[in-house]
């Protein structure tokens, strides 16, 4: 059976001489892994759309076997990435992330934006580092089921203070008038507010928001921890992002 879809390709395994297994996240059936053969010969038409880091639309057959790439048309490339290490790097790392959450299609749809808005942005400049990956982490955390409650204090119900206290373990917030239980980390007024913007913002204004550099740091780092604290294991690509800023 045959089938068309949209996807961008978030993982490449080369298998022999001239196949390939790729996985797509797509709007609509989640991950699929699509085994396309032949396409890393020099004539292939179908190269480009296996490729890393490409958004397609494609023809697939379904089988018992699985899947198979029979046609693919690239849409978008993201060629600002290849040339930069940096970015390319966490271009790597969000798609080695989207493939530990992206388990079926319950929330493809928003999740596959979620990564092309970041990659689009990324890939052109617009907005930093940073702000994109601490953005795409903290979103894609809340759109699986591991959205932290960052309504108001856990304890006496206040809305802000001057610090707020980011429980990592539970992901909930403490005022500065209240105990901080071990394992949290105090931030300003500056990055609660982005946090809460990240959590609650809709998809258009998601990455509307402006924070010093010195705070983006800050909560680059405490979403990083919240979500390898989640997760329970460490990202390669994530790893070797992070030598740029030792």
């Amino acid at each position: 059976m045959k089938f068309n879809t949209t996807g961008l390709v978030i993982k490449v395994l080369d298998i022999g001489e001239y196949d390939r297994l790729i996985t797509l996240l797509t709007a609509d059936k989640g991950l699929v892994i699509a085994l396309c053969r032949g396409v890393r010969r020099v004539k292939s038409k179908r190269l480009a759309a296996s490729s890393l880091l490409t958004y397609s639309r494609v023809t697939l057959s379904e089988n018992k076997n699985g899947y198979a790439l029979i046609e693919g048309e690239p849409t978008e490339v993201f060629f600002g990435l290849r040339s930069d290490v940096e970015k390319l790097a966490l271009a790597q790392y969000f798609c080695e992330l989207f493939y530990e959450f992206a388990s079926d299609a319950s929330e493809s749809q928003e999740m596959l934006s979620l990564i092309l808005n970041s990659l689009y942005l990324l890939s052109k400049g617009k907005k930093s580092e940073l702000l994109l990956k601490s953005t795409a982490e903290l979103k894609l955390l809340s759109l699986t089921g591991f959205m932290p409650n960052l309504v108001n204090c856990r304890n006496c119900g206040e809305y802000e203070s001057k610090t707020m206290s980011f429980d990592l373990l539970n992901g909930s917030l403490s005022c500065c008038k209240c105990p901080i239980s071990e394992g949290s980390v105090v931030l300003p007024l500056s990055c609660v507010r982005a946090l809460r913007h990240i959590v609650y913002a809709h998809s258009d204004k998601l990455f509307s928001f402006s924070i010093s550099e010195k705070e983006l740091k800050l909560l680059s780092e405490t979403i990083e921890k919240y979500l390898l604290g989640i997760t329970g294991r460490s990202f390669k690509s994530l790893d070797f992002y992070n030598t740029f800023y030792k």
